[in-house]
């Protein structure tokens, strides 16, 4: 094989494989059967048959050229049930990620104000024992960092509330969305 490549360029290499490929695609059974069965009150199809009441599944409109109108119905149903099926999944995984991201949310004002009221608290036992008549610019210092930490942990707060809002908004946007594709498809199986 190094042989067939060597003293070509790249472009070479890549017309001796995509002159290959069309042949090797070509060769798929396109005969293929799909079974329709239905379990537990639910459609399923499959390559092979998937109980006694298996139906076999005309598929000759799929094989017609790219853009044919598909009239069978029951593939229709089938890429209709399929395209739920995928909605439904992609819904269920942002619903979890929105969960997730609303506990990181939390885990970080929850970091970033102990953090905040520890570094206070620190200043203020260290300003306990103190001198504050014998330098003035030092207790100018000391309220200076003081209004600053505690600006910092309002504004961090405010933040918060407005990101865990947003969070919120958005999960229940999701959900609601879950509940009414479900409704659709239990409307769709009837």
């Amino acid at each position: 094989m190094q042989q067939v490549f060597q003293g070509r360029s790249l472009i070479g290499v890549l017309q001796l494989i995509l002159l290959g490929l069309p042949p090797l695609i070509l060769s798929f059974d396109v005969n293929a059967q799909v079974y329709r069965c239905v379990m537990d009150g639910k459609t399923q199809y499959s390559d092979e048959p998937c109980g006694a009441d298996a139906e076999l599944v005309d598929v000759s409109e799929a094989q017609k050229p790219t853009g044919a109108n598909l009239q069978n119905p029951d593939l229709k149903a089938m890429g209709e049930e399929l395209s739920d099926d995928r909605r439904q999944r992609e819904l269920q995984k942002a619903i979890a990620d929105q969960h997730k991201k609303i506990e990181r949310l939390s885990k970080n004002y929850d970091r970033t104000r102990t953090r905040l009221q520890d570094q206070l608290d620190n200043l203020e036992n260290k300003s306990q024992y103190r001198n504050w008549r014998a330098n003035d610019d030092r207790r100018k210092k000391y309220k200076q960092k003081r209004r600053e930490l505690r600006n910092e942990k309002k504004s961090v707060e405010r933040r918060y509330k407005g990101d865990k809002e947003a969070a919120y908004l958005k999960l229940r946007q999701l959900e609601k969305e879950e509940r009414r594709l479900e409704r659709e498809i239990i409307r769709k199986n009837r």
